[in-house]
C-alpha cells in the first residue's frame, strides 16, 4: 500500500529528528528512538502519527477532534525493576514510549504546557523546526533530569503530579526504593500512595503488590 503524504511527510520530518537525536546517543528503531542511561534507565523518543477518523462522525468539536495529518512527540522513562513488579515489561526488544513508567507528551513540556500536534501538510518543515527546538530546550532536559533512580526519587512525584503525569508516581518510587532494599523509605512511599487511592480494584492490585514486595498494607482513613 502506497504511503500517504502524511506519512511521507513525516519521514522527512524523522530525519531531522534523527539528524538531532543521533549526536546525543540515541538510536532508532522505527518511529521510536532509544538512549540508555549510566544508572540503566533506557529514556526514549517517539514520533506518534494520528490515525485516520473512524467512520463519518468521528469529529465531535470541541470534545474530539479530528488529529488526522498530524503528528506528536512522546518522551519516556523505562525502569527496568519497576517494569519487573508494575506494568510488565517490554512485548519484545524494542522499549516503546507506552512501557515507560515516565511518561510526558512533549508539547507538555513546552510553555504554555498544551497537548501539541504538529501539522504534516506542505508547512511541515515549520513542524520539524518547531519540534527540533521543542527537544531541546524542553525535551531533552526533560529526560536529563530523570536520567537516574536518585533523581526519580527525589523529584518525580512533585513534578509530576501538578502536571498531570504521574498518577502512580509513589508507587514507582515506592518500588525503587524497595528493590534497592531501603525498606522504611519504601513503605512510606507506599503508604502514602495507598492511602491516597479511592479505586478498590486498585486498592485490591496494590495489595497483591504489597505481598511481592514484603510491604505492609496500611488501614484506610476512615
Amino acid at each position: 500500500m502506497a504511503k500517504s503524504s502524511f506519512a511521507e511527510h513525516l519521514d522527512l520530518v524523522q530525519t531531522q529528528v534523527t539528524g538531532f537525536l543521533r549526536p546525543h546517543g540515541f538510536r532508532r528503531s522505527r518511529r521510536t528512538y532509544h538512549r540508555p542511561t549510566a544508572d540503566g534507565l533506557i529514556q526514549v523518543v517517539h514520533l506518534q502519527m494520528a490515525q485516520s477518523p473512524i467512520g463519518p462522525v468521528y469529529e465531535i468539536l470541541p470534545y474530539r477532534p479530528s488529529l488526522y495529518g498530524k503528528f506528536t512527540v512522546n518522551l519516556g522513562v523505562w525502569i527496568p525493576e519497576v517494569g519487573e513488579y508494575h506494568l510488565g515489561n517490554p512485548r519484545g526488544k524494542t522499549v516503546h514510549e507506552y512501557d515507560c513508567q515516565i511518561r510526558a507528551r512533549l508539547g507538555v513540556l513546552m510553555e504554555p504546557p498544551a497537548d501539541r500536534w504538529w501539522v504534516l501538510d506542505d508547512d511541515w518543515p515549520e513542524s520539524a523546526g518547531a519540534v527540533l527546538s521543542a527537544l531541546e530546550e524542553s525535551g531533552l532536559p526533560f529526560l536529563d533530569r530523570f536520567r537516574s533512580r536518585e533523581a526519580i526519587c527525589e523529584e518525580w512525584v512533585e513534578y509530576a503530579e501538578p502536571r498531570g503525569l504521574g498518577p502512580t508516581s509513589r508507587l514507582v518510587v515506592a518500588i525503587i526504593h524497595a528493590v534497592a532494599g531501603r525498606k522504611d523509605a519504601a513503605q512510606l512511599v507506599f503508604t502514602d500512595h495507598y492511602l491516597r487511592t479511592t479505586q478498590e480494584p486498585h486498592r485490591e492490585y496494590l495489595g497483591k503488590l504489597a505481598g511481592r514486595l514484603g510491604f505492609v498494607v496500611p488501614e484506610p482513613a476512615a
